[in-house]
């Protein structure tokens, strides 16, 4: 296992120094179209004007229809950001629609924005954490050392500095899970890759190329579960909640609950939070070994994330929060969240799952792993009797 070592120390005041004024919103620009930012949109558009700029691979925006996205909208190439001439671009559209606030999820362009803040603030708030405290979080090798100081169970982790130490995995450990450990660092690229021997270990790690030594963990199979938390530029607490992530399909979460925080867990994310020095919305991504009685740390990502709409849904106001961690008060208060329900579901998923499960087409990472009727069945119900979030 990798050994722990000091992270850089969270200095409160410091951060306390860095909070800006209260500062009211009445046009929020959106970069990006993904889930999680229209489920921002849809919480906030009866309390302030909601635009977007599409990130796209071509110049078109497209046709298709967005709820509460006001009629300005524009295209930006993926290729753009990062670069002097895509500042330009969302530079001159939050000044065309007098935005006051500027906020996406994408990883890059966070790091970006944050960087470039000077472009935009004071008239316009970039949402954004630090972009050095971001880029330390990039290093998926520096989470698992901070979440094992911290008090979080964690796999097995070994480090492939060069292609030698594929030996040194003892033959117990697999099947494995080989992942990047930091952002963009694998070419062609991908999140993870479950590998059931040291032959095949070593073919994929020959065959990609790396800026970053990648990490290697046992492969468990079991649900996941999913803490998101927000935490303001004062250091103060805003939110912190639970998930049990019930079932899930390609990776991603299909269907989501909340559950009790364990005193411990709780415990072990504050501190690693403090330590990191993360403010704004976060969300822990855990996995339960149901014969080890254990729930392993995975990965945090410091921003909002592909289960956003599903926590709104479930009681968990994060875009509300998020607005409160960066000191940002909408033009009118976001109305009241419709109820806390049980469950959630993506129906896309679950029908997804259901065809590809009847065409024979099976994920062998998929929780849970029942026989072929048997899943799609279960997918089916699902669809039909669970709410969609």
């Amino acid at each position: 296992m990798m050994q722990a070592t000091p992270g850089p120390k969270f200095d409160p005041q410091t951060q306390i120094s860095k909070t800006l004024d209260a500062h009211t919103v009445h046009s929020l620009v959106i970069l990006g179209a993904s889930a999680p930012l229209l489920a921002t949109a849809r919480r906030a558009m009866k309390s302030t004007r909601i635009h977007l700029i599409e990130l796209m691979r071509g110049p078109k925006t497209s046709h298709r229809e967005l709820a509460g996205i006001e009629t300005g909208r524009i295209a930006m190439d993926l290729s753009q950001v990062g670069t002097a001439e895509g500042l330009a671009v969302v530079k001159a559209f939050t000044e065309k629609v007098k935005a006051d606030a500027l906020l996406t999820d994408d990883d890059w362009a966070l790091m970006w924005l944050a960087r470039n803040r000077a472009h935009f603030e004071p008239a316009c708030r970039i949402l954004a954490p630090d972009s050095a405290i971001q880029e330390r979080m990039w290093d998926k090798s520096y989470q698992v050392r901070l979440a094992e100081q911290s008090g979080f169970d964690v796999l097995p982790t070994y480090t492939l500095n060069a292609a030698e130490d594929i030996a040194a995995i003892p033959s117990e450990a697999f099947p494995v899970v080989l992942r990047p450990s930091y952002i963009n660092s694998a070419q062609p690229p991908f999140k993870a890759r479950v590998l059931a021997t040291h032959d095949e270990l070593r073919s994929l790690y020959a065959a990609t190329r790396w800026t970053h030594p990648p990490i290697v963990q046992r492969f468990c199979l079991g649900p996941n579960q999913i803490l998101h938390g927000v935490r303001a530029q004062s250091g103060e607490w805003l939110g912190l909640r639970l998930f049990n992530v019930y079932r899930k399909y390609h990776g991603f979460s299909a269907s989501m609950e909340p559950i009790p925080l364990p005193a411990g867990m709780e415990a072990a994310a504050r501190q690693f939070v403090e330590a990191a020095g993360l403010t704004g919305p976060f969300h822990f991504d855990l996995l339960v070994s149901e014969a080890e009685e254990k729930v392993y740390f995975l990965e945090i990502n410091c921003r909002l994330g592909g289960t956003t709409g599903k926590v709104i849904e479930l009681g968990f106001d994060e875009p509300g929060l998020t607005f409160s961690a960066f000191n940002v008060v909408t033009a009118s208060p976001l109305p009241p969240l419709r109820g806390n329900r049980l469950r959630v579901t993506s129906l896309r998923l679950n029908l997804t799952q259901a065809w590809n499960d009847l065409c024979n087409r099976r994920d062998p990472l998929a929780y849970p792993q029942l026989p072929r009727m048997q899943s799609i069945a279960a997918a089916l119900k699902e669809a039909l009797f669970v709410h969609h979030g």
